[in-house]
Protein backbone atom coordinates (compact mmCIF):
# COMPACT_ATOMS: atom_id res chain seq x y z
CA UNK A 1 0.00 0.00 0.00
CA UNK A 2 3.13 2.59 0.60
CA UNK A 3 4.05 1.65 -3.17
CA UNK A 4 0.76 2.33 -4.09
CA UNK A 5 0.46 5.71 -2.56
CA UNK A 6 3.55 7.14 -4.53
CA UNK A 7 1.58 6.67 -7.64
CA UNK A 8 0.96 10.27 -9.19
CA UNK A 9 -2.48 9.54 -10.31
CA UNK A 10 -2.64 9.45 -6.00
CA UNK A 11 -0.76 11.94 -5.55
CA UNK A 12 -2.88 14.18 -7.49
CA UNK A 13 -6.03 12.97 -6.07
CA UNK A 14 -4.69 13.69 -2.59
CA UNK A 15 -3.91 17.39 -3.64
CA UNK A 16 -7.60 17.84 -5.20
CA UNK A 17 -8.65 16.92 -2.08
CA UNK A 18 -9.27 19.98 -0.27
CA UNK A 19 -9.46 22.50 -3.05
CA UNK A 20 -11.34 20.46 -5.49
CA UNK A 21 -13.02 17.34 -4.08
CA UNK A 22 -14.19 18.64 -0.68
CA UNK A 23 -17.79 19.13 -0.42
CA UNK A 24 -16.70 22.43 1.54
CA UNK A 25 -15.52 24.38 -1.45
CA UNK A 26 -19.39 23.81 -2.90
CA UNK A 27 -20.96 25.41 0.15
CA UNK A 28 -23.98 27.75 -0.62
CA UNK A 29 -25.74 29.95 1.99
CA UNK A 30 -28.91 29.59 0.38
CA UNK A 31 -28.87 25.60 0.37
CA UNK A 32 -29.07 24.23 3.68
CA UNK A 33 -29.35 20.22 1.70
CA UNK A 34 -25.68 20.44 0.83
CA UNK A 35 -24.64 21.56 4.57
CA UNK A 36 -26.62 18.57 5.65
CA UNK A 37 -24.63 16.64 3.55
CA UNK A 38 -21.19 17.87 4.21
CA UNK A 39 -22.01 17.36 8.21
CA UNK A 40 -23.20 13.91 7.05
CA UNK A 41 -20.27 12.79 4.91
CA UNK A 42 -17.88 14.35 7.54
CA UNK A 43 -19.81 12.45 10.14
CA UNK A 44 -19.62 8.97 8.14
CA UNK A 45 -15.72 9.62 7.59
CA UNK A 46 -15.07 10.52 11.70
CA UNK A 47 -16.59 7.31 13.13
CA UNK A 48 -15.29 5.04 10.41
CA UNK A 49 -11.77 6.17 10.80
CA UNK A 50 -12.49 5.43 14.61
CA UNK A 51 -13.45 2.30 14.05
CA UNK A 52 -10.54 1.14 11.78
CA UNK A 53 -7.89 2.72 14.20
CA UNK A 54 -9.53 1.34 17.37
CA UNK A 55 -9.34 -1.97 15.81
CA UNK A 56 -6.02 -1.74 14.73
CA UNK A 57 -4.61 0.16 17.87
CA UNK A 58 -6.71 -2.73 20.37
CA UNK A 59 -4.57 -5.34 17.76
CA UNK A 60 -1.24 -3.95 17.78
CA UNK A 61 -1.48 -3.42 22.01
CA UNK A 62 -2.98 -6.92 21.85
CA UNK A 63 0.36 -8.70 19.90
CA UNK A 64 2.78 -5.82 22.19
CA UNK A 65 1.07 -7.96 25.72
CA UNK A 66 0.28 -11.18 25.14
CA UNK A 67 4.03 -12.29 23.73
CA UNK A 68 5.04 -10.06 27.24
CA UNK A 69 2.57 -12.49 29.39
CA UNK A 70 3.73 -15.71 28.03
CA UNK A 71 7.24 -15.15 28.57
CA UNK A 72 6.21 -14.54 31.90
CA UNK A 73 4.35 -17.31 32.12
CA UNK A 74 7.42 -19.94 30.44
CA UNK A 75 10.21 -18.24 32.65
CA UNK A 76 11.49 -21.28 33.93
CA UNK A 77 11.21 -23.02 30.58
CA UNK A 78 12.95 -20.05 28.86
CA UNK A 79 15.66 -20.56 31.32
CA UNK A 80 16.23 -24.26 30.33
CA UNK A 81 16.55 -22.74 26.93
CA UNK A 82 13.33 -25.40 26.16
CA UNK A 83 11.59 -22.70 24.75
CA UNK A 84 12.80 -19.25 22.65
CA UNK A 85 11.76 -16.19 24.01
CA UNK A 86 8.20 -14.54 22.19
CA UNK A 87 8.20 -11.37 20.51
CA UNK A 88 5.15 -9.71 17.97
CA UNK A 89 7.48 -9.52 14.73
CA UNK A 90 10.16 -12.09 14.02
CA UNK A 91 12.74 -10.81 11.91
CA UNK A 92 16.57 -11.76 11.53
CA UNK A 93 18.93 -9.88 13.48
CA UNK A 94 22.49 -10.13 14.00
CA UNK A 95 22.11 -11.44 17.68
CA UNK A 96 20.12 -13.76 19.40
CA UNK A 97 17.05 -12.43 20.93
CA UNK A 98 15.45 -16.09 21.13
CA UNK A 99 17.12 -16.42 25.12
CA UNK A 100 18.82 -13.37 26.19
CA UNK A 101 16.46 -10.91 27.96
CA UNK A 102 18.52 -7.99 27.09
CA UNK A 103 18.95 -8.47 23.31
CA UNK A 104 14.97 -9.71 23.57
CA UNK A 105 13.84 -6.25 24.91
CA UNK A 106 15.37 -4.33 22.04
CA UNK A 107 13.88 -6.58 19.28
CA UNK A 108 10.48 -6.55 21.31
CA UNK A 109 10.57 -2.43 21.16
CA UNK A 110 11.49 -2.19 17.73
CA UNK A 111 9.03 -4.50 16.92
CA UNK A 112 6.21 -2.54 18.91
CA UNK A 113 7.24 0.50 17.60
CA UNK A 114 6.87 -1.34 13.63
CA UNK A 115 3.83 -3.02 14.38
CA UNK A 116 2.15 0.17 15.63
CA UNK A 117 3.39 2.10 12.30
CA UNK A 118 2.22 -0.85 9.91
CA UNK A 119 -1.08 -0.66 11.68
CA UNK A 120 -1.56 3.09 11.09
CA UNK A 121 -0.53 2.78 7.17
CA UNK A 122 -3.25 0.37 6.82
CA UNK A 123 -6.26 2.46 9.21
CA UNK A 124 -5.01 5.97 7.60
CA UNK A 125 -4.93 4.61 3.31
CA UNK A 126 -7.99 2.36 4.37
CA UNK A 127 -9.67 5.82 5.39
CA UNK A 128 -8.77 7.88 2.83
CA UNK A 129 -10.43 4.98 0.08
CA UNK A 130 -13.69 6.14 2.29
CA UNK A 131 -12.89 9.92 2.58
CA UNK A 132 -12.97 9.83 -1.08
CA UNK A 133 -15.96 7.41 -1.10
CA UNK A 134 -18.32 9.00 0.96
CA UNK A 135 -17.94 12.39 -0.41
CA UNK A 136 -17.88 11.19 -4.45
CA UNK A 137 -21.52 9.69 -2.79
CA UNK A 138 -22.40 13.05 -1.03
CA UNK A 139 -21.79 14.94 -4.57
CA UNK A 140 -24.17 12.39 -6.44
CA UNK A 141 -27.13 13.31 -4.08
CA UNK A 142 -26.08 17.10 -4.37
CA UNK A 143 -26.37 17.11 -8.48
CA UNK A 144 -29.33 14.83 -7.91
CA UNK A 145 -30.74 17.56 -5.74
CA UNK A 146 -30.10 20.35 -7.81
CA UNK A 147 -31.94 18.59 -11.42
CA UNK A 148 -35.19 18.10 -8.88
CA UNK A 149 -35.10 21.90 -7.31
CA UNK A 150 -33.50 24.14 -9.92
CA UNK A 151 -36.70 23.75 -12.64
CA UNK A 152 -39.28 23.93 -9.62
CA UNK A 153 -39.64 27.53 -10.22
CA UNK A 154 -40.83 29.71 -13.33
CA UNK A 155 -37.29 30.76 -15.16
CA UNK A 156 -36.56 32.44 -18.36
CA UNK A 157 -34.89 30.89 -20.88
CA UNK A 158 -31.32 32.64 -19.78
CA UNK A 159 -32.16 31.56 -16.53
CA UNK A 160 -32.90 27.95 -17.86
CA UNK A 161 -29.73 27.76 -19.51
CA UNK A 162 -27.24 28.93 -17.10
CA UNK A 163 -29.18 26.51 -15.02
CA UNK A 164 -28.60 23.75 -17.40
CA UNK A 165 -24.94 24.62 -18.09
CA UNK A 166 -24.01 24.59 -14.27
CA UNK A 167 -25.34 20.91 -13.92
CA UNK A 168 -23.26 19.81 -17.19
CA UNK A 169 -20.06 21.38 -15.73
CA UNK A 170 -20.99 19.28 -12.19
CA UNK A 171 -21.86 16.44 -13.73
CA UNK A 172 -18.89 16.56 -15.60
CA UNK A 173 -16.75 16.76 -12.23
CA UNK A 174 -18.24 13.63 -11.21
CA UNK A 175 -17.07 11.76 -13.98
CA UNK A 176 -13.72 12.94 -14.14
CA UNK A 177 -13.53 12.84 -10.23
CA UNK A 178 -14.55 9.19 -10.82
CA UNK A 179 -11.45 8.72 -13.23
CA UNK A 180 -9.23 9.60 -10.90
CA UNK A 181 -10.54 7.76 -8.07
CA UNK A 182 -10.22 4.68 -10.29
CA UNK A 183 -6.41 5.76 -10.93
CA UNK A 184 -5.46 6.56 -7.55
CA UNK A 185 -7.11 4.40 -5.63
CA UNK A 186 -7.93 1.34 -7.85
CA UNK A 187 -4.85 -0.41 -7.57
CA UNK A 188 -5.27 -0.25 -3.32
CA UNK A 189 -9.32 -1.61 -3.50
CA UNK A 190 -8.09 -4.79 -5.48
CA UNK A 191 -5.20 -5.38 -3.01
CA UNK A 192 -7.62 -5.23 -0.03
CA UNK A 193 -10.03 -8.03 -1.62
CA UNK A 194 -6.42 -10.11 -2.53
CA UNK A 195 -5.59 -9.69 0.88
CA UNK A 196 -9.06 -10.49 2.41
CA UNK A 197 -9.62 -13.73 -0.03
CA UNK A 198 -5.85 -14.86 1.35
CA UNK A 199 -6.04 -13.97 4.77
CA UNK A 200 -9.36 -14.63 5.89
CA UNK A 201 -9.36 -18.56 6.07
CA UNK A 202 -5.96 -18.38 8.11
CA UNK A 203 -7.69 -15.67 10.54
CA UNK A 204 -10.70 -17.79 10.94
CA UNK A 205 -8.87 -21.10 11.65
CA UNK A 206 -7.20 -19.26 14.10
CA UNK A 207 -9.98 -18.12 15.51
CA UNK A 208 -12.18 -21.47 16.00
CA UNK A 209 -8.91 -23.80 16.40
CA UNK A 210 -5.83 -21.89 17.36
CA UNK A 211 -4.33 -21.08 20.64
CA UNK A 212 -6.63 -19.81 23.37
CA UNK A 213 -3.93 -17.19 24.49
CA UNK A 214 -3.97 -15.55 20.47
CA UNK A 215 -7.60 -16.20 19.98
CA UNK A 216 -8.56 -12.61 20.74
CA UNK A 217 -5.61 -10.98 18.47
CA UNK A 218 -6.95 -13.14 15.49
CA UNK A 219 -10.81 -11.72 16.64
CA UNK A 220 -9.84 -8.00 16.25
CA UNK A 221 -7.57 -8.74 12.79
CA UNK A 222 -10.92 -10.75 11.42
CA UNK A 223 -13.19 -7.38 12.55
CA UNK A 224 -10.47 -5.23 10.89
CA UNK A 225 -9.62 -6.39 7.83
CA UNK A 226 -13.03 -8.34 7.15
CA UNK A 227 -15.64 -5.22 8.56
CA UNK A 228 -13.31 -2.47 6.59
CA UNK A 229 -14.32 -5.12 3.58
CA UNK A 230 -17.68 -5.40 4.07
CA UNK A 231 -18.11 -1.60 4.52
CA UNK A 232 -15.71 -0.58 1.19
CA UNK A 233 -17.72 -2.86 -0.80
CA UNK A 234 -21.30 -1.66 0.00
CA UNK A 235 -19.98 1.74 -0.25
CA UNK A 236 -18.44 1.24 -3.65
CA UNK A 237 -21.92 -0.54 -4.49
CA UNK A 238 -24.05 2.72 -3.50
CA UNK A 239 -22.04 4.69 -6.59
CA UNK A 240 -23.48 2.03 -9.21
CA UNK A 241 -27.42 2.19 -7.13
CA UNK A 242 -26.96 5.84 -6.73
CA UNK A 243 -25.70 6.50 -10.48
CA UNK A 244 -27.73 3.92 -11.97
CA UNK A 245 -31.55 5.89 -11.95
CA UNK A 246 -29.46 9.83 -12.41
CA UNK A 247 -31.31 9.79 -15.65
CA UNK A 248 -34.79 8.89 -14.18
CA UNK A 249 -34.27 12.39 -12.38
CA UNK A 250 -33.65 14.77 -15.47
CA UNK A 251 -36.30 13.09 -17.14
CA UNK A 252 -38.63 14.54 -14.41
CA UNK A 253 -37.24 17.94 -15.07
CA UNK A 254 -40.27 20.06 -17.45
CA UNK A 255 -38.85 19.90 -20.59
CA UNK A 256 -42.18 21.17 -21.80
CA UNK A 257 -41.26 24.31 -20.61
CA UNK A 258 -38.14 24.94 -22.25
CA UNK A 259 -36.89 26.60 -25.76
CA UNK A 260 -35.32 23.78 -27.96
CA UNK A 261 -32.31 24.70 -27.69
CA UNK A 262 -31.99 24.00 -23.89
CA UNK A 263 -33.78 20.99 -24.32
CA UNK A 264 -30.58 19.95 -26.96
CA UNK A 265 -28.35 21.14 -24.53
CA UNK A 266 -30.05 18.50 -21.67
CA UNK A 267 -29.26 15.66 -24.33
CA UNK A 268 -26.05 14.91 -24.13
CA UNK A 269 -25.39 15.11 -19.98
CA UNK A 270 -29.10 12.91 -20.40
CA UNK A 271 -27.00 10.16 -22.92
CA UNK A 272 -23.95 9.94 -20.44
CA UNK A 273 -26.12 9.21 -17.18
CA UNK A 274 -27.68 5.95 -18.90
CA UNK A 275 -24.54 4.40 -17.90
CA UNK A 276 -24.01 3.62 -14.01
CA UNK A 277 -20.48 4.24 -12.58
CA UNK A 278 -19.13 1.10 -11.52
CA UNK A 279 -15.86 1.41 -9.47
CA UNK A 280 -12.97 -0.82 -11.11
CA UNK A 281 -10.22 -1.66 -9.33
CA UNK A 282 -6.56 -2.81 -10.71
CA UNK A 283 -6.19 -5.54 -13.03
CA UNK A 284 -10.56 -4.95 -14.13
CA UNK A 285 -11.80 -6.08 -11.01
CA UNK A 286 -15.29 -5.25 -11.18
CA UNK A 287 -15.60 -3.88 -7.45
CA UNK A 288 -19.07 -4.57 -4.64
CA UNK A 289 -21.13 -6.73 -3.53
CA UNK A 290 -20.95 -9.42 -5.91
CA UNK A 291 -16.82 -10.06 -4.96
CA UNK A 292 -17.31 -9.39 -1.47
CA UNK A 293 -19.80 -12.68 -1.15
CA UNK A 294 -17.62 -14.67 -3.53
CA UNK A 295 -14.58 -13.70 -0.98
CA UNK A 296 -16.98 -14.75 2.09
CA UNK A 297 -17.91 -17.72 0.65
CA UNK A 298 -14.31 -19.06 -0.29
CA UNK A 299 -13.67 -17.83 3.39
CA UNK A 300 -15.56 -20.70 4.61
CA UNK A 301 -14.81 -23.01 2.22
CA UNK A 302 -11.00 -22.57 2.45
CA UNK A 303 -11.24 -22.60 6.33
CA UNK A 304 -13.32 -26.04 5.63
CA UNK A 305 -10.72 -27.17 3.59
CA UNK A 306 -7.90 -26.06 5.44
CA UNK A 307 -9.25 -27.56 8.70
CA UNK A 308 -9.69 -31.56 7.24
CA UNK A 309 -6.14 -31.41 5.69
CA UNK A 310 -4.17 -30.32 9.04
CA UNK A 311 -6.86 -32.91 11.23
Amino acid sequence: KLLVSMKSAYKQIMCNLMDKIHIYNFLDDNDDFIKMKLLKVERNTRWLTTFLVSFILMDWLLWSVIPLRNNIINKDRIANRTIRLETCLYMWMPFDYGYEFRTWLITHAMNVYLVFTGGLVLSFNDSNNFIFIFHFLGHVDILRHKMRTYFTVKLNDTDTKGKIVELIKYHSFILSTFKDMEAGFGANVTLNYLQNLLNDSLLLYQIMVGDKANRLTYLFMMQFHMGGLIVMSFALEQIRIKTEDLALDLYQVPWENMSTSNQKLLIPILLRMQTPLVFEGALGLQTGVRPLASIIKSTFSYYVMLKSSIE
